[in-house]
């Protein structure tokens, strides 16, 4: 076990499941056990007998980097504490709720108090689709880029629903109208007692919500409904130099979870080998998400047809 990076996963819903798989895929990692609200505990420990399960990331042995996949509205206060505790920090967090430059220079601050390192955003979006617009936009410097997301689920604006008194379960569905515009269709299973209107209308005017066009409707049951399954289509077109009329595209299909987690899995690695501050993907070299000999990786990544 030695010389493998401990990896905490605080937060075991969906996205955290699939960290604690993605960690125990990694080579290089080990799962240095599972943080869970109290009453939450019984349920993780049946699913993960062998693993460490607890209800304070204080209380695991020798934590490296802690893996925060819990709710937005806690992530912050929960990345600054194990900050504290000397313990480096990967999050997906998607900061519709305070200003992004305000939330990354406060991570900051306190990772360099500390001596520790902070990844936010990493995720796939937001995430290593920067990444992607960064690259096309070097190759075009000039021009401009879409990014179309859907048909699919939006993990954040399904749980930004579910915060809303009186919903039971949500399913928030992004529908791309093109140019980078999108329709979000919301599916709301409303609790008994609550008005469905009065939810759709406070939901409409939610801050994850707000912004595009949004359908909120009724549903008997999520679960019936529900689809992790995404996608994403990045375009740009413009200028290289002089010449007009240059594109670049990107697709790609995929699960939710499992992308979101094995981007914060692979984040953990690249966060052992930064100087203590906070970063996003972009900020970050490519090479120090890859698994593997630094060398070998960028022969064979940069002339992907020879023979090493």
């Amino acid at each position: 076990m030695d010389g493998l990076i401990r990896v905490a996963a605080i937060g075991c819903g969906n996205v955290g499941q699939k960290a604690v798989e993605a960690i125990g895929a990694a080579p290089d990692m080990v799962l240095a056990g599972i943080v869970e609200t109290a009453k939450n505990i019984p349920r993780i420990r049946e699913i993960y007998p062998k693993a460490e399960v607890t209800d304070h990331v204080s209380k695991l042995q020798a934590v490296d980097v802690a893996i925060l996949s819990v709710d937005s509205h806690v992530t912050r206060n929960i990345a600054e504490e194990c900050l504290r505790l000397g313990i480096h920090t990967v999050d997906p967090y998607d900061t519709y709720s305070e200003p992004f430059i305000a939330y990354k220079a406060n991570l900051d601050k306190i990772a360099r108090e500390n001596g520790r390192v902070a990844v936010i955003c990493s995720g796939w979006d937001p995430g290593f689709d920067a990444a992607i617009r960064a690259a096309m936009e070097a190759m075009i410097p000039k021009g401009l880029t879409y990014t179309n997301f859907g048909p699919g689920q939006s993990m954040s604006h399904s749980a930004a629903a579910r915060t809303v008194p009186g919903v039971v379960d949500a399913y928030a569905l992004t529908l791309p109208k093109g140019a980078g515009c999108h329709k979000r269709m919301l599916y709301v299973q409303v609790a008994d007692g609550y008005d469905f209107e009065e939810i759709a209308e406070r939901l409409q005017k939610e801050p994850h919500f707000s912004r595009d066009e949004t359908q909120v409707l009724q549903a008997e049951s999520i679960q019936a409904i529900a689809d992790a399954g995404h996608r994403v289509s990045i375009e740009r077109k413009g200028v290289a130099g002089i010449c007009h009329n240059h594109v670049a595209s990107y697709t790609m299909s995929l699960v939710n979870t499992a992308t979101t987690s094995q981007s914060m899995v692979t984040s953990a690695r690249a966060a052992m080998k930064q100087k203590p501050g906070c970063y996003t993907v972009l900020e970050i070299p490519p090479i120090d998400f890859i698994y593997g000999d630094r060398d070998k990786n960028l022969a064979r990544l940069i002339y992907p047809d020879a023979a090493h």
